[in-house]
């Protein structure tokens, strides 16, 4: 008989996309809950019973761009904004600095900043250093080896909480982040007036469930797909 494929090969992946979903539309799911959610209709229905049920007026995506707006000119009198401006031209902080001072003024969920090339590299010296100190402290340890790795990876250490972070990949200009936004404080938004739209959330729920799956594209995903 036809089995149609999960999303996941076991909860793992489940839980973790949950989270990202709960984040995304500001609800909670009671853990006595999920037994009985099974499939990703399932989730949705339940979801949509969770959020408001008033139908806002102002459009979810020029909402959070003018609010984005907004808090970044509360940051930086003087900036000027809009749609296509480039997220690097928007302030003379450093990306890690600048997103700090955002996310207190909005109050919005926003993506995560990656690792410059620099701080990337950092990153691997570090647990290349790190492994290679255990290794030699079960093997034959040595006291210039040992200082030697231990303060590569202690500079490592030091180098990646400095990084001053860059913008993701994915994200060029003001419209690329308040779209971005949309999908990570959807039901933020929507309790402070945004317009519902059912396809905007079936595409939000199951953009979270695609990024935990290894199985299933987003385009795949039917109310009868199972989790795992």
């Amino acid at each position: 008989m036809f089995s149609e494929k999960a999303l996941y090969a076991d909860n793992m992946d489940a839980e973790g996309a949950l989270v990202d979903i709960q984040r995304a539309f500001d609800i909670i799911i009671p853990h006595e809950d999920l037994p009985h959610i099974k499939n990703v209709g399932q989730l949705y229905d339940y979801v949509i019973d969770m959020l408001p049920k008033a139908c806002g007026k102002k459009c979810v995506s020029s909402m959070t761009f003018y609010r984005l707006r907004q808090n970044i000119k509360f940051i930086d009198p003087d900036v000027k904004l809009k749609p296509t401006t480039q997220l690097q031209n928007i302030s003379s902080d450093t990306p890690k600095i600048f997103w700090k001072k955002l996310k207190q003024t909005s109050s919005l969920n926003l993506p995560s900043l990656e690792y410059s090339l620099p701080g990337m590299a950092a990153l691997y010296i570090g647990l290349l250093s790190m492994c290679a100190l255990v290794v030699i402290l079960f093997i034959k340890p040595t006291m210039n080896i040992t200082f030697g790795l231990a303060f590569i990876t202690l500079f490592a250490i030091v180098r990646v909480k400095s990084d001053p972070k860059r913008f993701p990949k994915a994200l060029v200009n003001m419209k690329d982040l308040a779209n971005e936004v949309v999908t990570l404080s959807h039901g933020k938004l929507l309790q402070e007036g945004a317009r519902l739209d059912k396809n905007d959330h079936w595409n939000i729920l199951t953009l979270n469930l695609a990024l935990w799956s290894d199985r299933v594209e987003k385009e795949q995903i039917k109310r009868s797909t199972p989790f795992y």
